[in-house]
């Protein structure tokens, strides 16, 4: 195994360590001690990799946005830019229901959720993930809403899909219905010059 492999992977375990214990105990929970025992590790051993909570937490979290930003690249791979409603109510209902799961991701956005609230560093982070994933959502509407009206979609879709994950199970709505209707509304600004959206 290269260095590179061992690294990766002594940060694979480090990184699931500190998972468990952001789900089971909280943010309040998680110490830097705590993910070293977890992790089977010394907390200096754990220093080498990430020298305090505050990297710590961003490294769990990019190692999230990565997996979302796969999420969106696979998604342009297979399903192509959106050229047409159709397309476009397509990747809001992918979008719905891929936040909608309760998944390791959706928790771990969570918890970030309200760490940053108390954490400038975190919420630094946040936003700047936040700009890179609303640039992706951009770049795929792109072809049918271009410049300002997909930077306006993007700014009506992207806060409903977070949002989404937190109230979707609870919406009398289904996907198919939800994306329905935000496909109507983001299609509006097509129609719309940009300065009068």
């Amino acid at each position: 195994m290269s260095a590179a492999q061992s690294n990766s992977s002594k940060v694979s375990v480090i990184l699931t360590a500190a998972l468990t214990l952001l789900k089971s105990k909280g943010d309040q929970g998680l110490t830097m001690r705590q993910v070293a025992n977890s992790a089977g590790m010394t907390l200096s051993n754990l220093q080498y990799y990430f020298k305090n909570k505050d990297a710590l937490l961003i490294g769990m979290a990019d190692h999230y946005f990565e997996q979302c930003s796969q999420l969106l690249l696979a998604y342009e791979q297979e399903q192509g830019r959106v050229e047409d409603a159709q397309a476009l109510q397509a990747l809001i209902r992918f979008h719905l229901e891929h936040t909608r799961e309760l998944s390791d991701m959706c928790r771990t956005f969570r918890e970030l959720w309200a760490i940053e609230t108390r954490n400038d560093t975190i919420a630094e982070h946040m936003r700047a993930y936040y700009q890179r994933l609303a640039g992706q959502l951009q770049h795929l509407i792109e072809p049918l809403l271009p410049e300002q009206q997909g930077v306006r979609a993007v700014c009506l879709l992207l806060p409903y899909f977070e949002g989404y994950s937190l109230t979707g199970r609870s919406l009398p709505l289904d996907s198919e219905v939800l994306s329905a209707q935000l496909t109507e509304m983001a299609m509006t600004l097509r129609d719309k010059p940009s300065d009068s959206v």
